[in-house]
């Protein structure tokens, strides 16, 4: 265990929230829960579980660039996780943003490209599989989104849902990834990843007072968008922050099997036990 607790406090925090309200293009805020969980593994030990998540410097002409990643443990051996590999990638995207040569040119899926690529040559995850979601904000007044996984991006105007993205799955119906190779049965096998281009690219124009909201799936599963509209709707008055935090709570009630048992319309949202983890970005 305490090897474990070491290894994840040694990663690096992937937010920094210094320049948060410091800037004339957005205001930001994040909010996260992990799950319980009784096995000893990196995840027990981490502030996001199996999650994480990264917020980059905004820069001077609006270039701004946010993501959610979600380790994915079906391959993993007992008593390991994926949390250390979505941490990792998390850093690589918000260091790989930092390049302001490439950087006017970047889109979710090349800056996720090269980081999965600089994890790949280095020895610091040795394995690894997660889902990714990321927003790449323009200098054009638009934000590029791109979605391998079941996490999920929506956008809110007027209090009122303007755009979501899908979720990404295979034809197997299971979500798409990127992955690092895994060791089993004492040897390397390598699984590919599935490529970006096979997953979720759209762009949406925005509008001063919209609402971006990054999610993953311990929100989108547990509460529906009409849910989180109304908490927007609700709390758009008061500081960004008090929106992710509202839907942090509600989120946290919903994952109860309590919930769950007391509904009687839709069952499609709550009772589902998974880490939360939310990024809300209000466009000034």
């Amino acid at each position: 265990a305490e090897s474990y607790r070491q290894n994840a406090e040694s990663i690096p925090e992937n937010y920094n929230n210094d320049f948060i309200d410091d800037n004339v293009f957005y205001d930001v805020s994040v909010s996260y829960s992990p799950m319980a969980r009784k096995m000893e593994s990196p995840s027990k030990f981490s502030r996001t579980g199996g999650d994480s998540f990264f917020v980059s410097q905004v820069y001077k002409n609006g270039e701004m660039a946010i993501g959610i990643t979600e380790g994915i443990d079906d391959l993993q051996r007992r008593g390991q996780d994926s949390s250390e590999f979505s941490r990792e990638l998390c850093h690589k995207m918000s260091s790989v943003f930092m390049n302001e040569k490439t950087r006017p040119e970047m889109t979710p899926c090349s800056l996720l490209k090269e980081a999965l690529e600089g994890i790949k040559v280095n020895n610091k995850v040795n394995e690894g599989s997660a889902t990714a979601l990321v927003a790449v904000f323009t200098p054009h007044r638009t934000v590029q989104i791109g979605n391998l996984g079941v996490s999920q991006a929506m956008l809110i105007r007027s209090g009122a849902l303007r755009y979501m993205t899908s979720t990404s799955v295979n034809e197997n119906g299971f979500p798409r990834r990127l992955t690092k190779a895994f060791r089993i049965h004492s040897k390397m096998k390598y699984f590919l990843s599935d490529s970006m281009e096979d997953g979720v690219n759209v762009e949406w124009e925005l509008e001063q007072n919209d609402y971006l909201i990054l999610a993953s799936d311990g929100v989108t599963r547990n509460l529906s968008p009409e849910q989180i509209e109304l908490l927007v709707k609700e709390y758009k008055a008061h500081h960004v922050g008090e929106i992710t935090s509202s839907i942090l709570r509600k989120a946290l009630f919903e994952r109860t099997q309590e919930a769950r048992s007391s509904k009687e319309l839709d069952t499609r949202y709550g009772g589902f036990l998974d880490d939360i983890t939310l990024i809300v970005v209000k466009i000034k």
